[in-house]
């Protein structure tokens, strides 16, 4: 097993890296075994509170990688242009009760899911509250930097 235990800002060759596809999940973790796209036996060992993140690049006994997070279920929320600030309050509270992290970008929420029925959900609680553009895609989710609910700290 090879044990990958630096993150660089930069690698030498970007063209030739090797990589390990990660969930957003394991990226969160500071130990974890993976086989490598080439078929390399990888191990991550990195130091307490590191959180990796898609494209980071670790090195480790003589070879470099680079971490490719695999995209999961997310339900998008688009919000109309000009939605009242009463209505910003009631959306956040509706969400923030189901406690899980957000993105907010160009007027759009998005959360990640278990499965595409959750869909069925998200419109059946939003749709009280007049919102009814939603969709589920699959893409790489990151969190919003200040809206992190997983760790408590």
């Amino acid at each position: 097993m090879i044990r990958l235990d630096t993150i660089l800002d930069t690698a030498p060759d970007m063209r030739d890296l090797d990589t390990i596809s990660l969930s957003r999940m394991e990226m969160q973790k500071r130990r974890i075994r993976r086989q490598s796209r080439r078929g390399h036996d990888m191990g991550i060992d990195l130091p307490a509170g590191t959180i990796l993140h898609d494209g980071a690049i670790l090195q480790g006994e003589g070879h470099t990688v680079t971490i490719q997070q695999t995209p999961e279920l997310v339900v998008a929320i688009r919000l109309p242009p000009d939605v009242p600030s009463s209505m910003l309050v009631l959306i956040g509270h509706t969400l923030g009760n189901m406690h899980r992290p957000i993105n907010i970008q160009n007027g759009t929420i998005s959360l990640p899911i278990q499965d595409s029925s959750e869909e069925d959900t998200f419109r059946r609680i939003l749709g009280v509250l007049g919102i009814d553009d939603i969709s589920v895609e699959k893409q790489v989710f990151v969190p919003h930097n200040r809206a992190n609910v997983s760790d408590h700290e």
